[in-house]
């Protein structure tokens, strides 16, 4: 993933971060159900977990992409 993408996934995680911030702050003060607020969590948490195997598997795809564009320029040099 480049690091252009990586910024703006990184900036779209901020806003949901933030929204979900917002709305644990609504249910604590009785402005949602609690069940709901529990559910938007759990959802919130599972996308933050999601992300971050993303993220994983994303950086293995980059160092094994440098890898083969490495050696292929090394091919191509010698």
């Amino acid at each position: 993933m480049s690091a252009k993408a990586q910024k703006r996934l990184q900036k779209a995680l901020d806003r949901l971060d933030a929204a979900a911030h917002k709305l644990a702050k609504r249910a604590a003060t009785g402005a949602t159900g609690a069940p709901r607020g529990d559910r938007q969590r759990a959802d919130y948490q599972k996308l933050r977990e999601d992300y971050a195997a993303l993220e994983r598997v994303t950086e293995t795809a980059t160092a094994r992409l440098d890898t083969t564009i490495a050696r292929l320029k090394g091919a191509l040099e010698g």
